[in-house]
């Protein structure tokens, strides 16, 4: 719309925009970072006040007239789905920047180079992010110490955390975090583990992403939690989420029976809990095409059982009562009998 037919609350969000625009910081990650933003939430304060977006009051220094609050979303830190990061930019009445803060694993700090000044790339913020874990600093040199912490995040403790839930959104998150997404996001993030270079040459421009004020990002987020959710539920009945299924024999032929089994037992637990959320009250028709192709290949009924259960009890899907809930135990238990979904 022209400025000219804009009213006064349009005008001022435009020039909100504009100074939200104005400091965006430029991040750099390592060259060998798989997530990397996707959209940039912004809060402007002229006064002392709390953040809506991180637990800390936003106290303006001495000298400045303004602050812009950034808080940055990515869909995966290596360790867990969800990751939100801030970055806090300060300028006196004149516009120049004077004091750039920025989050660090749940805490803030000020950014400053070894020498103390403030890390500006023409005219702008310019930091690095932690490789995996996207905690902010001045410098490279600030992940030295660390180095080895950060390399076993980064592979051998990949996605540990599975659903990150924080207090932010826990009134709205909490009943999607259960040990069968969990174990989900366990499995998507050790597929993409990785060994960190420690160059931070991969720049990102958050200029090139979505910047919308804070409230629009905050009613976002937890759709696109819910939309990971459902995802991550068929890339595993796909078998693209790493290593849930087993792989094939190195001549490139069939699993071996066993390994057949459990990969379509582990399908039916997945595919059965999809259903659910569709709203479907039963998985009988896929169940029945499973038993069809385990007829086909000459296994019985009863090894599909035995290895859903089995499944069901080393993965500890669902948490305690899965037994008495799904009634495996029952000989009259059948695969259209109902399961409550656990989301």
């Amino acid at each position: 719309m022209p400025a000219v037919f804009a009213s006064p609350e349009q005008r001022a969000a435009a020039e909100e925009r504009d100074l939200a625009l104005r400091y965006l910081p430029r991040l750099y990650f390592d060259r060998h970072e798989p997530f990397l933003p996707l959209v940039v939430g912004y809060t402007l304060f002229r006064r002392d006040a709390p953040s809506p977006s991180f637990p800390r009051q936003i106290v303006l220094p001495p000298g400045a007239a303004l602050a812009v609050e950034y808080a940055i979303w990515w869909d995966w830190d290596i360790q867990h789905l969800y990751e939100l990061e801030h970055v806090w930019v300060y300028a006196d009445p004149a516009g120049r920047i004077v004091e750039v803060e920025a989050s660090r694993h749940g805490q803030y700090e000020a950014m400053r180079t070894a020498s103390g000044d403030l890390p500006l790339r023409h005219g702008r913020p310019a930091l690095v992010a932690e490789p995996g874990k996207h905690a902010f600093a001045a410098e490279p040199e600030a992940f030295r110490e660390r180095a080895g912490m950060i390399r076993r995040h980064c592979s051998s403790l990949s996605g540990v955390m599975g659903l990150h839930v924080t207090p932010l959104f826990e009134p709205v998150l909490r009943e999607r975090r259960n040990p069968l997404i969990n174990n989900l996001v366990r499995r998507y993030l050790r597929r993409r583990a990785f060994q960190p270079s420690f160059d931070f040459s991969l720049g990102c421009d958050l200029g090139n992403l979505p910047l919308v004020p804070w409230p629009i990002l905050a009613a976002w987020i937890p759709a696109r939690v819910a939309w990971w959710s459902r995802r991550l539920y068929w890339l595993a009945l796909a078998g693209q989420t790493g290593d849930v299924f087993p792989t094939p024999r190195p001549d490139g032929r069939v699993w071996e029976r066993s390994g057949l089994v459990r990969e379509i037992a582990w399908r039916l637990v997945v595919l059965g809990i999809s259903l659910y959320m569709d709203g479907l009250r039963t998985c009988w028709l896929g169940g029945q095409a499973l038993l069809g192709v385990l007829g086909r290949l000459g296994l019985r009924e009863e090894s599909l059982f035995a290895a859903f259960r089995q499944v069901v009890l080393e993965e500890n899907l669902f948490g305690a009562g899965i037994l008495e809930a799904a009634r495996l135990d029952s000989p009259g238990w059948t695969m259209s009998s109902p399961v409550d979904s656990p989301i």
